[in-house]
């Protein structure tokens, strides 16, 4: 589909190639913004956070629809031209699901980052961070548990968003106390919402 291709037309994709139509500059910055802009969306359909009502666009719309009415405009803003229950249920179970993945991707990620498996961007001092690659640290990587090797994650839409963040948490939280890190690992999910919306 146009969601998981990434090729989706939305008005904030259209709002932001008029932006750098009057501004070519920022093209240097924002090169595919469609690509950008939908795999920021479909991000946040896996967040967890969305379970506690901080959804948006039209995954909110399912998530909050009570009423027959509410429910067939939801239908009809995701092109489902007849609306059903069983058609509102489905979609509604693909949320539902979507957030349970990424609940189980992030707390995943935080066990394996805690194992020392999974890295993030690192130290903010750029002499710390060149002196542990040196000693053979890599950024935004992750350990094949099978051969031990590291291999980057960059780029893996949906989820390097997830895991970088993840990584960099339980990084900076490994140099605080415990409690810290806790509260840093419930908010895990809010921080990705914040952050790319």
């Amino acid at each position: 589909s146009g969601e998981i291709a990434l090729n989706l037309e939305s008005e904030t994709v259209n709002k932001l190639n008029a932006f750098l139509d009057r501004v070519p500059i920022a093209k240097a910055i924002f090169m595919f913004p469609r690509t950008g802009v939908n795999a920021l969306k479909l991000v946040n359909t896996f967040s967890p956070t969305s379970a506690l009502g901080l959804a948006f666009g039209k995954q909110k719309q399912v998530l909050k629809a009570v009423t027959r009415d509410e429910k067939i405009a939801a239908l009809q803003a995701h092109g489902i031209a007849n609306p059903t229950d069983a058609a509102f249920n489905a979609l509604r179970g693909e949320y539902i699901g979507r957030q349970l993945a990424g609940t189980t991707v992030t707390m995943g990620a935080a066990m394996w980052a805690l194992e020392g498996n999974l890295t993030g961007n690192g130290p903010e001092d750029t002499g710390e961070r060149m002196r542990m690659q040196s000693l053979g640290w890599q950024p935004l990587s992750i350990r094949n548990p099978v051969t031990g090797q590291w291999h980057s994650y960059r780029g893996l839409e949906p989820f390097d968003t997830f895991l970088g963040l993840v990584g960099d948490i339980v990084y900076q939280g490994q140099r605080a106390d415990s409690s810290i890190t806790e509260n840093l690992l419930q908010k895990v999910a809010f921080s990705v919402t914040a952050n790319i919306s």
